[in-house]
């Protein structure tokens, strides 16, 4: 499922499934948000602690998913520049 997607004046993005390898760049991240961004995504002025992340990062293994978007600048440099998960809920009962 990865693949680029080059967006306006030329930028690539990588958007691929999540990977244990992107805890740093996740940590960086989630770091330079600003108190209010943290507040609407973690409903506290701070990002999540490591162990978070790594939970975050073992959805998989769980039945549920993660994605990153990796921007790739033209000097090689690759940051996260966004996420998204989902975790799958628990199966109660009989179907």
């Amino acid at each position: 499922m990865p693949g680029a997607l080059v967006l306006a004046a030329g930028r690539q993005v990588l958007l691929r499934p999540t990977i244990l390898a992107d805890r740093d760049g996740l940590v960086a991240f989630y770091s330079a948000l600003s108190a209010d961004d943290c507040r609407r995504r973690f409903f506290s002025p701070r990002p999540p602690p490591p162990s978070w992340i790594e939970r975050w990062l073992s959805l998989p293994d769980r039945g549920g998913f993660g994605l990153v978007a990796i921007a790739i600048d033209a000097d090689a440099d690759a940051d996260v520049e966004g996420e998204a998960h989902r975790e799958s809920p628990p199966i109660v009962g009989d179907l």
